[in-house]
């Protein structure tokens, strides 16, 4: 799937990239509010870098969590997902209550609630 040298650029099988985006994700996310393009730069970020942890920060309902699950899931990545929203007394207008993470609901991936910096 990747393929990248030390020091050097990664790149990505883009067909397996895109198989992945439409029947994977799309069905899940839809393509708003991640366009076709980010969800494959999403992909390839994920598959190029040699990451061992993913903070994601703004959980709002859960859906960029999910499309980093679904990635690490489906090609087998040693990562990690930690997503982080605002507790339940801080007001926000995208603050989801009851809501917040549902997209992850049983999923591996950690609800913590903070600022994001603690």
């Amino acid at each position: 799937m990747i393929v990248r040298q030390p020091g050097e650029h990664f790149a990505v099988d883009k067909k397996r990239v895109s198989e992945f985006v439409y029947s994977v994700l799309v069905p899940i996310t839809g393509v708003f509010p991640y366009p076709l393009d980010e969800l494959h730069l999403m992909v390839s970020a994920v598959c190029g870098f040699p990451l061992t942890h993913i903070f994601e920060w703004g959980t709002n309902v859960g859906l960029s969590a999910r499309i980093f699950h679904e990635v690490v899931q489906g090609f087998e990545l040693p990562i990690t997902i930690t997503s982080i929203d605002l507790p339940d007394e801080v007001a926000h207008p995208e603050h989801p209550k009851r809501q917040r993470g549902r997209l992850v609901a049983g999923k591996p991936v950690p609800l913590l609630q903070g600022d994001g910096l603690d």
